[in-house]
């Protein structure tokens, strides 16, 4: 069996960051989305506007989930940093 070796406070920043990035980029892809919309309701919809949203909009579950998951990794770097913390207390706790 391997040996797991965690720095709490490293988990906890870089997860932090890491759910700051998938926040971004679900904003990101909103703002894609949201401009897309606009160019296809004016009154002048170019046919390659059309085709590039209609291009865009299948994938856009796959984006989405893509945000999802670096957001669900984010928070398991967060949870585990936290837990490692409470096992380290709980360890000095039985000690005292």
């Amino acid at each position: 069996m391997g040996r797991f070796v965690a720095d709490p406070d490293v988990l906890v920043r870089e997860g932090n960051g890491i759910v700051g990035i998938s926040e971004e980029f679900k904003a990101n892809i909103n703002d894609t989305y949201d401009t897309l919309d606009n160019i296809v309701a004016n009154e002048y919809i170019s046919p390659e506007a059309l085709a590039i949203k209609q291009e865009i909009d299948t994938y856009r579950e796959d984006l989405d989930k893509m945000a999802q998951v670096i957001n669900d990794y984010g928070r398991f770097c967060i949870n585990s940093g936290e837990k490692v913390v409470r096992n380290q207390d709980g360890i000095i706790d039985e000690i005292k």
